[in-house]
């Protein structure tokens, strides 16, 4: 209730109605300023009981680094001997406008780092990808922000030390076939490490590296760092299936795969996110080109609600379950601009939130046994930011009141739940509470940075730094072609000759090495006697596909396409809440059970059922944005042409491609999305479930001529473009679709309609 009572204040201090506040209300500034006493909590915490090790124990105050038991994995991963939740925190600190404490908190770097001369020769074993997410990417954000906002009293040691950092990690990619090795040993390097710790690298391990490695040898002039992680990058995107689907496990001594299963959660996850944010950040076609296809491949063999564990050569379903890390993609969905899937993903999370008090490690779909212990796989929740952070961005993009709703109730349960005396601590068991003596630097860096931001509507990274893209350790990371320092043909030319000696990959599966868009066009203009030797990571994305050309949207964190209401204004109504919203609480009633532990909370679990919201924000009929509606005379669909595809050209308003359009009575309305409920089969795939994921169709009635058309927004999985919307005249003739396709008419029963798909792309390319 008090949740709900928020909004409601919300409206009426905007006049809309005149009763009196509860004293209990809290305003949006006060809760902003909410998330900020727990940032400060939590900081504090560790910088008062925890630095300078790696972490602080939230419920027995005890600093934490390095464990020496070196099989201990689970600590050693990330925890190296370099006060990681410090570093992993600067551009936090930045973030948060406190430029005295960033100040002071890069200061403390210097003297742990830079003075002692010690740099990151510290004899410890560490995960490549953790080190290279929280630590490398925490350099490398902080020395952006110390640029910016301290820029008299720096001078670029954080981007010497994430060079000396990258050369330690860049000998990982030495291994037989140029797979980067798991672990390597800060000092000695990866031949110190024990080949049991090295024989399973998983495919984010593999490919992640790439965005902050890249980054990093535009800033500093080193191309070793792009070229060794963009070729390991290429060569796991080239060992995909003809379904465009990756595994999750390789081994690095032989290249091969070590299983079958694909999926969208941990192991994979940020493949796809560096994929789609190379390509923004660096404006890469090939990465482009690999986000279009293996999205595609994802929607085509996802469900409704979530993306399934498959077996990736037959697309067949392999496991019960999906795993928590996965609730990142709805956030990825909407720097894509599919909103509409991110939507409905992020509605699933929502109903696996509230039944448990955080999202289990792996929680299983589908089960023999209906209880709580046959709805858990792994138990655990160690406070993991991916929910919060696909929350935040369909906040930003949609301004719905859901999502401050949501975001108001993490917020009540950090505090009434998870705060320990010196930090907050995650659930070691979901389905009986047990605590969990850890607070791992993300908890700060990522779960409270995309809270905080979340209630922080005027915060400059939503206006003057909407260029950014954040790493997946959410760190704000900007790149200016203009201010990189160029390579030299000898550097290049020494780092591609290491690379192709010895290589066993190179002389027994593929002859060549992968490269960007940049390095590519370097070796052409300057190194031409090895285009034998290169290729690009993939082919490019199609001219009208570009990310400058509508895969993204220009201004990729600040997604409003009207004047849409903001935080200091009444909210009318939630769009996301409708008779679909509780699909997935019905789909999966069995397996989502609420453990005993949380039966009597004081407050309300279930964000999205508090009684006032719901009466405030649901079922209102009072549009939120205007700037959605079509314009039927860009449209221009013709009568006499019954048939046709049509291709609409955006309107004044700015079009967005898969975006719901406003009621207006004067105008159009939106008759069915019949997104979730085409009788279609997939003869592709050859199987008969919904197709769904792989076509989008909206239905538009224009109410002066009671003519209606079909609106294609999705077409095997790819969402099309503001100029692609195409609009269908389903024109029924004995029970048959008539299309227009290049010059060749179609007449076809509707159900067999699917063969199209694949024609499809033609028709975005050649029909006028």
């Amino acid at each position: 209730m008090l949740l709900g009572q928020l909004f409601l204040l919300l409206i009426c201090i905007f006049g809309v109605c005149q009763a009196d506040p509860a004293p209990s209300v809290m305003t949006t500034e006060e809760l902003h300023q909410k998330a900020l006493d727990l940032f400060d909590f939590a900081w504090g915490s560790y910088l008062k009981h925890g630095f300078p090790a790696d972490e602080v124990r939230p419920i027995s105050c005890a600093p934490l680094g390095p464990s020496r038991d070196l099989d201990d994995t689970a600590i050693n991963d990330s925890c190296g001997n370099f006060s990681s939740t410090l570093i992993d925190n600067l551009d936090t600190l930045a973030l948060l406008g406190d430029v005295p404490r960033f100040a002071e908190a890069v200061s403390m770097v210097r003297e742990q780092f830079w003075d002692s001369r010690v740099l990151f020769n510290r004899d410890t074993t560490v995960q490549v990808f953790e080190t290279d997410i929280r630590i490398l990417g925490g350099l490398l954000s902080g020395h952006l922000f110390a640029l910016r906002l301290i820029p008299d009293q720096y001078d670029n040691f954080l981007l010497e030390l994430a060079k000396d950092l990258g050369a330690r990690l860049v000998l990982a990619y030495e291994s037989p076939t140029r797979f980067p090795f798991p672990r390597t040993n800060l000092a000695k390097g990866p031949a110190a490490v024990p080949k049991r710790a090295q024989s399973l690298a998983c495919t984010s391990g593999v490919s992640t590296p790439v965005l902050e490695m890249t980054l990093l040898s535009r800033l500093s002039g080193d191309p070793r760092f792009e070229l060794w992680s963009v070729n390991a990058f290429g060569m796991v995107w080239n060992m995909r299936s003809d379904r465009d689907l990756l595994a999750m496990t390789l081994d690095p001594y032989d290249g091969k795969w070590l299983d079958r299963v694909s999926g969208a959660g941990a192991s994979i996850d940020s493949f796809y996110e560096y994929a789609l944010k190379f390509a923004i950040l660096f404006d890469d076609s090939r990465f482009a080109g690999v986000w279009d296809d293996v999205y595609a491949a994802v929607l085509k063999h996802s469900g409704d609600f979530l993306a399934f564990n498959l077996d990736f050569e037959s697309g067949t379903v392999v496991t019960p379950w999906i795993d928590s890390l996965s609730a990142f993609l709805p956030g990825l969905q909407v720097l894509s601009g599919d909103i509409s899937t991110a939507q409905r993903f992020h509605g699933l999370f929502s109903k696996v939130w509230n039944a448990f008090g955080g999202l289990p490690e792996r929680w299983n779909f589908q089960s023999l046994a209906p209880s709580i212990d046959g709805a858990v796989s792994l138990e655990w929740w160690p406070l993991r930011p991916e929910y919060i952070e696909s929350t935040y961005h369909l906040y930003r993009a949609t301004k719905d009141p859901l999502y401050l709703q949501i975001a108001a109730n993490f917020v009540e349960r950090l505090q009434e739940l998870f705060r320990e005396d010196c930090g907050f601590s995650g659930m070691q068991d979901v389905r009986s509470g047990e605590r969990q003596d850890r607070m791992e630097s993300f908890v700060i860096g990522e779960t409270l940075k995309y809270l905080v931001l979340l209630f922080d509507d005027s915060n400059e990274i939503h206006s003057k730094l909407s260029n950014v893209v954040f790493s997946t350790e959410a760190h704000p990371l900007w790149y200016d072609a203009s201010s990189a320092i160029p390579y030299t043909v000898e550097q290049v030319k020494e780092v591609l000759q290491t690379m192709l000696t010895d290589n066993y990959w190179f002389s027994k599966r593929l002859p060549y090495l992968y490269l960007d868009d940049h390095m590519y066009n370097f070796v052409q203009q300057h190194l031409p006697s090895y285009l034998d030797k290169v290729r690009p990571v993939a082919e490019a994305a199609q001219p009208h596909r570009k990310v400058q050309n509508g895969l993204v949207l220009e201004d990729a964190y600040n997604l409003d396409r009207c004047d849409v209401p903001k935080l200091d204004d009444p909210f009318t109504s939630s769009r996301v809440i409708d008779p679909d919203f509780d699909t997935p609480a019905r789909m999966y009633a069995s397996t989502l059970v609420r453990p005993d532990h949380l039966q009597n909370i004081s407050f309300e679990l279930d964000a999205e059922q508090d009684t006032v919201f719901r009466e405030t924000f649901v079922n209102s009929h009072i549009p939120t944005c205007n700037a959605y509606e079509p314009d039927l005379a860009q449209i221009s669909p013709d009568p006499d042409k019954k048939g046709a595809l049509q291709r609409i050209r955006s309107g004044p308003g700015g079009v967005q491609a898969g975006d719901y359009y406003v009621t207006s009575p004067s105008h159009a309305e939106i008759i069915v999305d019949m997104q979730s409920n085409l009788p279609l089969r997939d003869e592709l795939a050859g199987s008969s479930r919904n197709l769904s994921q792989c076509i989008g169709i909206n239905a538009l009635v224009e109410t002066s001529s009671e003519l209606r058309y079909w609106r294609i927004w999705k077409l095997l999985g790819r969402k099309l473009a503001s100029d692609e919307i195409l609009w269908v005249d389903p024109s029924y003739e004995g029970g048959f679709f008539h299309f227009d396709m290049a010059g060749c008419a179609y007449a076809l029963p509707v159900p067999e309609f699917a063969v199209l798909i694949e024609n499809m792309r033609m028709v975005v390319e050649t029909n006028e």
